[in-house]
C-alpha cells in the first residue's frame, strides 16, 4: 500500500457490501469445504491529530501485494464447537481502479471446525451449506466477518496458526526511523463486513509516536523495545512474565547519544488509566541496557504523540 498527498497515512476503508439474503440452517450441514468471495474496497481517506497541529488529511493506495485476511463464524455444534470461514483474499494490477483508490480483493476462504477443550482447541476441516446468501459472508453468524488489510504482503510479518485460524499481525516497521515506512508497513488496519447492505469501515487501531530519546551511546546499536505494560508495578517486573505488549526495532544514536523515531502501536489497556509505557534500549554488544520512561496515559488512536525523554542506565 502506498501513500498519496501527505507524509502520514491512516485510512478508513470502505467495503461495499450487498444486502443479506439470510436463511435458517441446522447447527451441522453439509455442503462445501471452500467458497469464492469477491470484496470491492475503497480508500477515502481519514484524518489524524497531530497535538495541537492542524489536522491533516491522508490517502492511502492500494498496490497489487496487498492482501485482506477474512474470517467469520458460520455456525455452532452439537459438540460445542464452532464451524468457521478464514483465508486471504489477493489483488492485482488490473483490479485497482480510481488510481489506486478503490481495488477488488477475491479469493478462496476455506471452511473449518474448531473445537476447545480444557486441555487443547483442536481444527479440522469442515463442510457449510451456504444456499440462498446472496455473499458467502452473509452466512457469518449476526452476518458479521473480521477483515484485515495485510499490507505490503512481501514485506509485512504474519503469524498464520492451525491453517490461518488466527492472524497475528507483527509489522517489521512497527518501530522506523521514519514515519513514511512505519504506516506504509507498520499499521494494523482492521474492520468488519456486515449484511445490512450499507459499507463497512475498516480502519488503523493504532496510536503513533514521534520519540527522541537523549543520554544513550553514540555509535551504539540498541535493541529498542516499546513496551506497554497494565500500570507501574507490573513494568518494574519487567523481564518477568508478566502481561505485556511490545514493538520492536534496531536503532543507532547520533553523535550526541540521542535517537529520534517513530512507533505505531494499538492500546491494549482502554480504561481511563490507559497503559503504562517505557522503553527498553539492548546494547548486546557491549552488554548495557538503557531504559526511558514514558508513564501512564488512555491512548487515542489515529494520533500522533510527540514524546521526549531521557534514557537512564540500569
Amino acid at each position: 500500500m502506498r501513500l498519496l498527498g501527505g507524509a502520514l497515512a491512516l485510512a478508513a476503508l470502505l467495503i461495499g457490501a450487498n444486502a443479506c439474503s439470510r436463511i435458517d440452517n441446522p447447527a451441522e450441514t453439509a455442503g462445501v469445504s471452500s467458497v469464492h468471495v469477491t470484496l470491492t474496497v475503497g480508500t477515502p481517506g481519514t484524518k489524524v491529530s497531530l497535538n495541537g497541529s492542524p489536522d491533516v488529511s491522508l490517502t492511502l493506495t492500494f498496490t497489487p501485494e496487498d492482501q485482506l485476511f477474512v474470517r467469520g463464524d458460520l455456525a455452532e455444534t452439537s459438540d460445542g464447537g464452532l464451524i468457521y470461514l478464514s483465508g486471504f483474499l489477493s489483488t492485482s494490477g488490473e483490479k485497482i481502479f480510481d488510481d489506486g483508490k478503490s481495488a477488488t480483493f477475491e479469493g478462496e476462504l476455506t471452511v473449518r471446525k474448531q473445537v476447545e477443550s480444557a486441555d487443547d482447541i483442536a481444527y479440522s476441516p469442515a463442510e457449510f451449506d451456504f444456499t440462498g446468501y446472496n455473499n458467502p459472508l452473509d452466512a457469518c453468524l449476526d452476518g458479521v466477518a473480521q477483515v484485515q488489510l495485510v499490507q505490503n504482503g512481501s514485506t509485512s510479518t504474519f503469524f498464520v496458526s492451525e491453517g490461518e485460524d488466527y492472524l497475528f499481525h507483527l509489522p517489521e516497521t512497527q518501530i522506523s526511523s521514519t514515519l513514511e515506512e512505519l504506516i506504509g508497513e507498520g499499521l494494523d488496519v482492521i474492520g468488519f463486513y456486515y449484511c445490512d447492505g450499507g459499507p463497512v469501515s475498516l480502519q488503523s487501531w493504532n496510536a503513533l509516536f514521534e520519540i527522541s530519546i537523549s543520554g544513550l551511546t553514540s555509535g551504539a546499536t540498541y535493541e529498542a523495545t516499546f513496551i506497554e505494560a497494565e500500570n507501574e508495578t507490573e513494568a518494574a517486573e519487567y523481564p518477568s512474565d508478566v502481561l505485556m505488549y511490545g514493538a520492536y526495532g534496531e536503532l543507532t544514536p547520533d553523535d550526541e547519544g540521542t535517537i529520534s523515531f517513530y512507533v505505531a502501536h494499538t492500546p491494549n489497556y482502554t480504561d481511563d488509566a490507559g497503559g503504562y509505557y517505557f522503553i527498553v534500549f539492548q546494547d548486546y554488544d557491549n552488554g548495557e541496557t538503557y531504559v526511558a520512561t514514558l508513564g501512564q496515559k488512555a491512548l487515542e488512536t489515529n494520533k500522533l504523540y510527540r514524546v521526549t525523554r531521557a534514557a537512564v542506565k540500569q
